[in-house]
């Protein structure tokens, strides 16, 4: 379950008159999801966020929710539909590396910005 955008911390009265501050932990949202696709399957989604994400399967429903393919067809189809786009002079095995490269490279700044908004929200105070 997402949950809305608090401020990082607060400060609880408890019952017995003692204030504590509470961290809040930030949990990924819908635009994070989008973010993340195609370029990471849900799996790798929860094992590089832990906690702060959803379960594999709820992932997979919010893609289905938001009429998107399933991510590993969808990136398959990237890879493969990019080749017709690429010089023809350059042969498909050279192509794929390449687009693999890049796809990796964007997988890097994709997690970095994620990872970014998860720190900033969290440092809040």
């Amino acid at each position: 379950m997402m949950t809305p955008d608090l401020t990082a911390h607060t400060h609880i009265k408890t019952l017995s008159g003692f204030i504590t501050t509470v961290k809040y932990k930030y949990y990924l949202q819908k635009a994070d999801y989008v973010k993340l696709y195609p370029l990471f399957s849900p799996a790798e989604i929860k094992a590089e966020f832990g906690d702060r994400s959803s379960t594999t399967r709820n992932i997979q429903r919010t893609y289905r929710n938001l009429g998107l393919t399933p991510q590993r067809d969808c990136l398959r189809d990237i890879v493969a539909k990019s080749y017709v786009l690429a010089d023809t002079e350059v042969s498909e095995k050279v192509w794929r590396s390449y687009v693999w490269e890049e796809i990796a490279k964007e997988r890097l700044n994709r997690k970095a910005e994620v990872w970014k908004r998860i720190y900033n929200f969290e440092e809040r105070v």
